[in-house]
């Protein structure tokens, strides 16, 4: 019989993966239930016209609500995986948890950062996740 799994034996690392899990699971929330399709920024990002933004707008922004939305998915979907890894791989101590997730990790880690549109890349969010890889190691 597998003992159960209380909070007074999870790890730090699991600990900390949970929680990281948690705040995925937020910001994907936020971006399948509460972005909207553009911010300002974004519309000063484009440099368009208010009145190409006119012509734009009616085609952009049900698109970009379905890009959002997927990607909001795609992050909650992501912090359920590492909070189910966290309690299920990490908590019991399951060998295969840390080469796991630090595969995926790195996979998640090196396709945000590939330049985007205009060469620009997302570094800041390769920099968080390279901060939680401390948090994948066994403890």
């Amino acid at each position: 019989m597998r003992p159960r799994l209380t909070l007074g034996t999870w790890t730090t690392s699991a600990i900390l993966l949970a929680l990281s899990g948690v705040s995925l699971i937020l910001v994907g929330a936020y971006f399948l239930l509460l972005r909207p399709p553009l911010l300002p920024e974004d519309i000063r990002y484009m440099r368009v016209s208010d009145i190409q933004l006119a012509i734009l707008l009616p085609v952009l922004e049900p698109w970009l609500s379905q890009v959002f939305r997927v990607i909001g998915g795609y992050i909650l979907a992501t912090g359920v995986l590492a909070v189910t890894l966290a309690a299920a791989g990490y908590g019991a101590h399951n060998r295969m948890a840390f080469p796991g997730a630090t595969i995926a990790g790195a996979m998640t880690s090196r396709i945000r950062s590939q330049p985007g549109p205009r060469g620009h890349s997302i570094r800041p969010a390769t920099r968080h996740t390279s901060l939680g890889a401390f948090a994948l190691r066994p403890t």
